[in-house]
């Protein structure tokens, strides 16, 4: 069985880079040109990784992950992003994200990281929500 990524990015060029280097290595790959998009394409398509930039129109790739942990759905996440926003990725890592990558991206690196998410992704969803709900509580 094929891996599968939903490649969650508004510009085109970049996800068709990213499509041709995941399919090398035998990945079956879906884009989405926003969070909505990615949102409607999961469930017939039933990625194993999303990988999504940070910053995007209509909804953006935390606004993805959040509607992701409020659907429970566990679905690891790995962030492209063109710049260090702390605040960001501090909410991004509070709603379980799995790891990200900046922009320009090392495709090795990227592979590596998409390999680890499928390998460790929903073992570390499960683990992540648990701590964080601890937390939430706790305040």
């Amino acid at each position: 069985m094929a891996k599968r990524i939903l490649i969650v990015e508004d510009e085109v060029d970049l996800a068709d880079m990213i499509v041709d280097y995941f399919k090398s290595f035998g990945w079956e790959t879906l884009t989405a040109a926003n969070g909505k998009v990615a949102l409607a394409k999961i469930e017939g398509f039933q990625p194993d990784v999303i990988l999504t930039d940070m910053t995007m129109p209509v909804m953006t790739g935390l606004e993805l992950l959040e509607e992701l942990d409020i659907l429970r759905i566990e679905i690891p996440v790995i962030f492209l992003t063109g710049f260090s926003d702390v605040e960001k990725m501090k909410m991004a890592w509070e709603h379980c994200a799995f790891d990200y990558l900046e922009k320009p991206l090392n495709p090795k690196i990227m592979l590596q990281i998409a390999d680890n998410a499928f390998d460790f992704g929903r073992e570390y969803i499960r683990s992540a929500r648990k701590r964080f709900m601890f937390v939430r509580r706790t305040g």
